[in-house]
């Protein structure tokens, strides 16, 4: 049986055969080293001098070729994939769906560096940087009870992805349990045709300001289409289009609503009193090197308004139909359909 084949075994839990989950004791394959001699990463010298140098400073022949400058942390992971046959993912750009972020507990994701990528025909794919760490995979399994499809990841590319997938979030919850406790109104609105300026924020500041700017930052970062500020019953809740889905990303008390929205009436310089009929308008703010376009539409319902933001990066390119990889027959029958 393979390595592949064995990292299968241990990355099937069953609760009630926990042995499956420990690596064998001689597992066969090739040293790192000679795997990035045949990648071209190094030569025979290079290995042989950098094994003396791990072994002196006890670390390890990964850790210090990258440490040395010798390697890349993407290469280093790429060698491990090699190594231990299975896939590397490249998490440049990734932004990982809330729904499968929640599959497991943030303690958990930045213990082990970890990072579930997505839910395939019920098996979870997992990035992490160590294939082989069985208390992580034994813990993993206890925690989910399904298969587990391991893919390789570099080091700080798992360390942005998870950053910022909990960053948004983090920050919103922190200001929503400090605004519990204030009575908050919307400030005097903008000069006219003048832009929102975001800066990256820490979450420290308490006020609705703070709040709706979380919400329009976490929008950018999360490449969502549209953002849906909507009134219910067991608190008002946040959800984001992206990639075509609604995800609801955060709930926050009914008693902040009304400011909410009267704060995104103020950006785009609505009138804050009218509350029976609809309203469109818009702005624009820039955050980072991001300038978008908001669109911004609120509705009276039964709860109280709804407000729907529409985001429109400048940055975004449209593809053309060829760009995307559409064949040129099929560019040319729809080309003809819309024409």
């Amino acid at each position: 049986m393979g390595f592949a084949d064995k990292l299968k075994v241990m990355s099937t839990f069953d609760p009630t055969a926990r042995a499956a989950a420990t690596p064998p004791a001689s597992l066969s394959k090739k040293p790192l080293g000679t795997v990035m001699v045949e990648m071209g990463l190094l030569d025979q010298d290079q290995v042989q001098v950098a094994l003396k140098k791990a072994d002196a400073k006890k670390m390890r022949f990964g850790e210090l070729v990258v440490q040395e400058g010798i390697v890349s942390e993407i290469d280093l992971a790429r060698a491990l994939a090699t190594q231990h046959e299975v896939e590397f993912r490249d998490l440049s750009g990734f932004v990982v769906a809330p729904e499968v972020l929640k599959i497991l507990p943030e303690k958990v994701v930045r213990r082990f560096l970890i990072l579930p990528i997505e839910v395939r025909e019920g098996t979870l794919v997992l990035a992490v940087n160590n294939p082989i760490d069985v208390e992580m995979l034994d813990l993993v399994g206890r925690v989910l009870k399904m298969p587990i499809h391991l893919n390789i990841s570099s080091r700080p590319q798992l360390i942005d992805v998870i950053e910022a997938a909990f960053a948004g979030k983090t920050a919103v919850d922190t200001l929503v349990e400090n605004l519990r406790r204030q009575d908050t109104r919307a400030k005097t609105p903008r000069p006219a045709g003048a832009p929102l300026r975001l800066e990256p924020g820490t979450g420290g500041e308490v006020s609705i300001e703070t709040l709706v700017n979380r919400f329009l930052e976490q929008g950018v970062r999360e490449l969502a289409s549209d953002i849906h500020i909507d009134p219910a019953v067991d608190g008002s809740r946040v959800r984001m289009r992206i990639d075509g889905i609604l995800h609801e990303m955060h709930r926050y008390p009914n008693e902040l609503h009304g400011a909410i929205i009267s704060r995104l009436k103020v950006l785009s310089g609505l009138d804050i009193a009218e509350k029976r009929n609809a309203q469109d308008g818009r702005f624009q703010y820039q955050f980072l090197n991001h300038e978008v376009d908001v669109r911004i539409s609120t509705v009276p319902t039964i709860r109280g308004e709804k407000g729907v933001l529409r985001l429109l990066n400048k940055r975004k390119q449209t593809l053309s139909l060829k760009e995307v990889g559409m064949p040129p027959d099929l560019v040319q029958e729809i080309s003809d359909l819309v024409n």
